[in-house]
């Protein structure tokens, strides 16, 4: 079996640079999920099968297509491929509905019938849909390196990019709040990192959130390298998932805060508690504004600080490995090998006809050379005529389509 894989970043791709997994760096495109994608570069090779990065086996040449999150181009160029040359797709659903809208319940279902298998970390989709369910892979090594003392640590640390999101469930603005309220009443325990904080406002961020002047904190400290090594000189740190209110979506963002032996403040998942004990973590649901969360951080003393510490190194030391990279190889190996066995049926005219046009719009984005200027001009025509939200959601798009004709 052939497996070709598209990734959503591009980063990912050049000589299979998705699995290579030599060393664990958040800031490399599917850092923290690399462990788990070099699983299943050995679990398919383990049985004899071929998996790589689409810039090294073109999809239209592979067996099966893994997407990881959707690629509208790709999948709407593969869809007019015949029958008979057409690979069986698999859905790897990885980024939350704040991210990436059409992961959400409503929306990925739809989509679904496209795809012959799916896979997905959200288990309510999972058993209400037949999906397959898998669990984000982390990377649980401790950091062994010498610490400060818990007198001299700083109280608590945000290391996250500022980012916006209109998803009703998104965490972005609960970790800002919390970022303002430390930086005006007290911004001597408190430091921030991250990219885009103090930067001016990008273009989408103008464009879909209308923010011309972004709070300017003192207490950013920039961009570091390593998160771990700035985990480890705080009690605290906090470990906001990108949104709330679903069941599954754990990421490396409470895992390296354990892993670097300071204490996460979480929220995100639901369900968390399935994953982590409750004494390696503060769940900051138990508080809800930023004042009485500091009155609780503020007061604890090192004794209970070293409880919640020692939770997390028995829970890491434990074996008992719910996020391993293991599962989530079998889990995709399995659904890719069920996937070619399955009678796929060809989508519904009207997702068809949305699927053309979210694909021309990529392709108006990020490769618009491919296209001729009359391609360009009747697409992003009939594009406005029949989706105008969709174009208004785009507007890269509408701009690169321009620059295509003149």
């Amino acid at each position: 079996m052939q497996v070709s894989v598209v990734p959503q970043y591009p980063l990912a791709l050049g000589d299979d640079e998705l699995f290579n997994a030599d060393e664990y760096d958040p800031t490399r495109a599917y850092g923290t999920d690399r462990t788990g994608f070099a699983a299943v570069h050995e679990r398919f090779a383990a049985d004899g099968h071929n998996i790589h990065t689409m810039d090294v086996l073109s999809p239209t040449e592979a067996d099966a297509v893994i997407f990881v999150d959707m690629d509208f181009d790709v999948l709407d160029r593969l869809l007019d491929l015949s029958p008979s040359r057409r690979p069986a797709f698999v859905y790897l659903m990885r980024e939350p509905p704040s991210v990436r809208w059409y992961n959400s319940a409503a929306e990925l279902p739809r989509f679904a019938t496209v795809f012959d298998a799916v896979v997905t970390w959200n288990g309510r989709l999972a058993d209400a849909h037949g999906f397959y369910e898998y669990n984000i892979p982390q990377y649980l090594e401790i950091n062994k390196g010498d610490l400060p003392s818990f007198d001299d640590r700083t109280l608590l640390t945000n290391v996250s990019s500022r980012k916006y999101s209109k998803h009703p469930d998104e965490l972005y603005s609960e970790r800002e709040r919390i970022a303002r309220f430390y930086d005006e009443y007290h911004s001597e325990k408190f430091t921030l990192h991250g990219r885009y904080w103090n930067d001016p406002p990008r273009k989408e961020d103008i464009y879909h959130h209308m923010k011309l002047r972004p709070h300017t904190y003192r207490t950013y400290g920039g961009v570091v390298d390593d998160k771990i090594a700035v985990y480890g000189h705080h009690r605290f740190a906090l470990a906001f998932e990108n949104m709330t209110g679903i069941e599954g979506y754990l990421t490396e963002k409470l895992f390296d805060c354990l892993r670097a032996r300071t204490v996460p403040v979480y929220w995100g998942a639901n369900d968390v508690e399935r994953y982590v004990p409750r004494e390696a973590f503060v769940d900051y649901r138990k508080f809800g504004t930023p004042e009485r969360l500091h009155a609780f951080l503020d007061s604890m003393d090192a004794e209970m600080h070293r409880a919640y510490l020692e939770a997390a190194s028995a829970f890491l030391k434990s074996g008992t490995d719910p996020v391993g990279p293991s599962q989530y190889a079998e889990t995709l190996y399995t659904a890719t090998k069920e996937a070619q066995e399955s009678e796929w049926s060809a989508p519904s005219a009207s997702l068809r006809e949305e699927i053309r046009a979210r694909g021309l719009l990529k392709r108006l984005e990020s490769r618009p050379k491919s296209l001729s200027k009359m391609e360009c001009v009747a697409g992003l025509l009939g594009a406005v005529r029949k989706y105008p939200a969709m174009v208004r959601e785009r507007p890269s798009a509408v701009l690169e389509s321009l620059k295509c004709v003149l």
